[in-house]
């Protein structure tokens, strides 16, 4: 997660309250929490913006090497987020 971070910076968006949501929570528990959440993140909306979703926790949990630490629902709610533009703010 730390890696997506340095990535966005790259592209010029700096992350900053997912950087401070990683501090506290760590990588799972950030993930958690935003895929827990109703609606996208404005990180998310941001990434979709500039054609960078690759790098959304999104994308991120779906990887074969980190899916099994989330929930099926989790994953699910991952994978209609990038597919479609359902949860998104009102």
């Amino acid at each position: 997660m730390y890696a997506t971070y340095e990535e966005a910076k790259e592209g010029g968006y700096y992350p900053f309250r997912f950087l401070a949501m990683l501090r506290r929570r760590g990588g799972v528990g950030a993930a958690q929490k935003l895929l827990n959440d109703r609606y996208v993140s404005d990180g998310f909306l941001r990434l979709e913006a500039d054609g960078r979703l690759e790098i959304s926790v999104e994308a991120i949990v779906l990887q074969a090497r980190f899916a099994p630490l989330f929930t099926q629902q989790q994953l699910t709610t991952a994978h209609l987020r990038l597919v479609s533009k359902a949860d998104r703010r009102p």
